[in-house]
């Protein structure tokens, strides 16, 4: 196979499942095209950092698509732009990338609105233009209700090579934007799973603690259904933790970019215990180690529970979108799922405090990583085919 440069786009370094979805993503390309080149926009955080990874950096500053009317002047006029910026040069031209991996998690939806999906197919047009395949690694997409979403999403769709919603709801909301359009693109759009469940995922040795990690998002996107609830549910969950059990809880801080480390230190301070520690790991893999030997989780951020779930570490989610519900879905756990205030969470806990009840648990795990393995590999079969 021919040299290829691959341009991942959609990541950065303060929130760490995006950070672990690009360690993960570098070294399948690594795996599979070992003869490639792997970049990304220096925009992405420091340099010293990208270049720690073993990529490149490309020549161009590409802000991410919901970064709204910077993303637009920067793409247009990127390549004047960039002599007057403070961002480092990089080694590959915009002109030479032939496949561009968007990881970007959960980016486009009504949640946040239809710039990033306008700015989306921009970007796509873009890269037609340049003879760049698009293609859509495993995240959530949806809904698409709000005025001009579909319209944007639908071009999205037509320009893509390939689609992967990680969950069968997302792939409900891409196939409903299609409206019983050619079986062209809905073929493109194909369930796969999170691609951080294959990586770094083996058991290992439990340790006398379980983690809590809060996430600033219940504040904004889950205001509404949640209210004061959630902070209500967290208080109740550590105070039955320390009272029935003789396990270290530790907050765990897993997006630095937003409000997750003063939520984690308000926690601490209504907490006062010699048994409630904060824990902050920049390393994403170390993180995953450190959730992998927890004896149970308790979480508002996905690739936290992902990490979890996929080290086979019973877990709690509390969230705000569907994307929380298919993950534990995906792992037969649907009940320990929530999006909204529910009597049930309390009685969850109350399982996940008895040892015997979270080995049931660890159990059915460890039967579905296979499952999930061959899933994953046959989403790169299939990238294999278009490239």
């Amino acid at each position: 196979m021919k040299e290829m440069v691959f341009l991942i786009v959609g990541a950065n370094f303060y929130n760490k499942g995006a950070q672990l979805m690009l360690l993960t993503t570098i070294a399948s390309l690594k795996e599979r095209y070992p003869q490639s080149r792997l970049c990304v926009s220096p925009t992405i955080g420091d340099p010293e950092k990208i270049r720690s990874l073993g990529v490149e950096i490309l020549d161009f500053p590409l802000f991410h698509v919901g970064e709204g009317k910077r993303f637009v002047r920067y793409f247009k006029f990127g390549n004047i732009l960039k002599f007057f910026s403070k961002l480092p040069r990089g080694t590959i031209q915009w002109k030479d990338v032939d496949v561009i991996v968007d990881i970007s998690g959960f980016a486009f939806t009504d949640q946040w609105g239809v710039e990033p999906v306008k700015n989306l197919n921009l970007l796509l047009e873009g890269a037609l233009k340049n003879k760049s395949k698009y293609i859509f690694l495993p995240q959530a997409f949806g809904p698409f209700e709000k005025e001009g979403m579909k319209t944007y999403m639908r071009q999205v769709i037509e320009k893509a090579e390939l689609i992967f919603p990680r969950d069968r709801i997302s792939y409900d909301y891409l196939i409903d934007v299609l409206d019983g359009s050619s079986n062209k693109n809905s073929d493109k759009i194909r369930v796969a799973p999170d691609i951080t469940l294959t990586y770094g995922h083996h058991d290992r040795e439990l340790k006398n603690y379980c983690c809590l990690i809060p996430n600033g998002r219940i504040f904004d996107q889950g205001q509404e259904v949640w209210g004061d609830r959630y902070e209500k549910a967290i208080d109740e969950a550590i105070a039955k933790t320390l009272e029935k059990t003789d396990l270290k809880i530790y907050v765990v801080v897993h997006d630095t970019g937003g409000t997750d480390s003063e939520i984690a230190r308000q926690i601490l301070e209504k907490h006062p215990s010699d048994r409630v520690e904060l824990f902050e790991e920049e390393n994403p893999l170390k993180l995953k180690e450190f959730l992998g030997q927890s004896q149970f989780i308790i979480g508002s951020r996905f690739h936290a529970l992902a990490s979890s779930l996929s080290c086979n570490v019973p877990s709690l989610g509390l969230g705000w979108s569907h994307k929380y519900m298919m993950l534990f879905e995906n792992y037969n756990l649907a009940d320990y799922s929530f999006i909204a205030p529910d009597d049930r969470i309390i009685d969850r806990l109350d399982t996940l405090l008895i040892p015997t009840e979270r080995d049931k648990i660890r159990n059915q795990l460890k039967e579905i990583e296979q499952k999930i393995e061959q899933e994953s590999e046959a989403m790169w079969s299939l990238i294999g085919e278009k490239l």
